[in-house]
């Protein structure tokens, strides 16, 4: 691997330094050394991890072997023994141990798997996945509740198919994975680009609850009346499920083309239910990811029998790929939900069964 070689590199000019403190030549060459190391490690793709790997690298302990909090790593170490380079080149040494220690075991790891055939499964160009992580405490839930739990994600999920898929497909399973439950679903391109926009609102929903209970959280503090505190309670504990309600309506009448006004209205019910459902998943810290991989973008033509029609179209419908997947990843940018209040966050009473 080439960052346990820079790093050693930093090491070696360091011990040089040591002993030639004078050489102005050595001082430039780890500076460079520095800034290729800096430069490798922030260009790494695991800086910024979809959520449900992010989960799994926190889960091992490899954020702090990895990418730009390896290099602050680095740094610290240096830092600290920045007046004696031997030292510094020492302690970085026993650090760079460490590093190569997690490097092995992965690499063992993945050998290992190798050898057993278990494949790991990343999506390719031009697919794409919705991916559910629930987090479940160890010996505490059943086959029954696993089945449950599955079932109203399904629910929640299909009014989406209905508004944006053209054949009504359903969102199929793509593979489960243990420790928390995670399923890893997968549907077509306008479907997930609906589902992601939906997200997006939902979560920015409840960004603003949560700063609302807040702000209620200091004015109770302040010394504010007990009945002006229930009138802005009761105020923020119904705005969730309003606007809500207003979102599924938005979003139905947008998007749904048939003719056909009560199943509309039926729709907009069923779609306000499952972001209620998606709300409070959410809230309960379910992590939730839609990622389309873009398309390799079209050059030219892949055979000499397509005609120039036949490319022109393949290239617009890649690009239109490639426009949707840049949308889906930018509405699943927000940030996390942080909520440090005393204030309970309350939520629409949902029958989990009804769905």
């Amino acid at each position: 691997m080439e960052t346990p070689a820079k790093i050693e590199t930093l090491i070696q000019t360091l011990n040089q330094i040591g002993a030639n403190p004078a050489d102005p030549g050595l001082a430039l060459s780890f500076r460079e050394s520095l800034e290729q190391l800096r430069q490798s490690l922030l260009a790494a793709p695991l800086n910024d991890p979809h959520p449900t790997l992010s989960m799994n690298l926190d889960s091992i302990g490899a954020r702090s072997f990895i990418g730009a909090r390896l290099f602050e790593r680095v740094k610290d170490v240096i830092s600290a023994n920045q007046l004696a380079p031997q030292q510094a080149a020492a302690a970085l040494q026993q650090f760079s141990s460490k590093i190569n220690k997690f490097y092995d075991t992965i690499g063992q790891l993945d050998d290992a798997f190798t050898e057993l055939g278990v494949e790991y499964t990343e999506i390719e160009p031009g697919e794409n996945e919705i991916g559910i992580s629930i987090p479940v405490e160890e010996g505490t839930k059943t086959l029954k509740d696993l089945s449950k739990k599955a079932n109203n994600w399904h629910n929640s999920l299909s009014p989406f198919v209905e508004l944006y898929s053209s054949d009504k497909e359903p969102i199929k399973l793509r593979v489960m994975s243990s420790s928390d439950w995670q399923f890893y679903l997968f549907s077509t391109p306008p479907v997930l680009l609906g589902i992601s926009m939906c997200i997006r609102s939902v979560n920015q929903i409840l960004a603003d609850l949560i700063h609302s209970k807040e702000l209620i959280a200091k004015l109770a503090k302040s010394g504010t009346s007990a009945s002006a505190l229930e009138a802005v309670r009761a105020d923020t504990d119904g705005r969730l499920e309003s606007q809500i309600r207003t979102l599924a309506d938005d979003t139905v009448d947008t998007n749904y083309k048939e003719n056909d006004a009560g199943r509309k209205n039926e729709l907009k019910n069923a779609l306000s239910q499952s972001l209620n459902f998606i709300a409070r998943e959410i809230a309960s810290g379910v992590t939730l990811e839609v990622r389309l991989i873009p398309p390799d973008p079209v050059k030219e033509a892949e055979s000499e029998q397509e005609s120039p029609d036949d490319n022109v179209d393949r290239i617009a419908h890649v690009e239109e790929l490639r426009k949707i997947a840049d949308e889906i990843h930018n509405n699943m940018e927000f940030p996390p939900l942080v909520f440090n209040s005393s204030e309970p966050l309350v939520l629409p009473g949902l029958e989990e069964d009804s769905m």
